[in-house]
């Protein structure tokens, strides 16, 4: 562990193993993720693969938890809705900090974990990964993800 590290009680990111089997990349263009049905609550997507994402939202009406299963379509900005109704198990649901004082809005950042897609879901996220992510670099394989 760094020094600078033990000095402070943290432990160094090199440290910390991702459980995730997939390589997450963040997208290149605003990607919304929006629980179906009904569009109960919209997230930004940060970052994604093929074994789920990352996104930070606003609670719109219920708070999802953890362990939950939801639905998901993912739209692009400029593409509209490019995958419907894919089913994501709620790994974490947090709180983000405030954005700011007197601000009573909360924002949120979840980690879904895609579950049971079909031939079609898993192409249209491969795609997505391939033409709309830092994937689309020449040293990328979809095997990486």
């Amino acid at each position: 562990m760094p020094i600078a590290g033990r000095a402070f009680g943290m432990i160094s990111l090199q440290d910390n193993s991702d459980k995730r089997r997939s390589r997450r990349f963040p997208p290149d263009a605003d990607t919304l993720a929006m629980w179906s049905p009904g569009f109960k609550s919209v997230g930004i997507v940060k970052d994604i693969s093929r074994g789920g994402l990352g996104c930070e939202y606003f609670p719109l009406n219920d708070d999802i938890t953890s362990k939950a299963v939801i639905r998901v379509d993912l739209f692009v900005s400029g593409a509209g809705r490019i995958v419907r109704e894919l089913e994501c198990l709620v790994v974490y649901d947090i709180p983000l900090a405030p954005l700011a004082d007197g601000i009573i809005l909360e924002s949120r950042r979840a980690g879904l974990e895609f579950q049971h897609l079909t031939r079609e879901q898993e192409t249209g996220i491969e795609r997505f990964i391939e033409n709309r992510t830092a994937a689309r670099e020449s040293t990328f394989r979809i095997d990486d993800a």
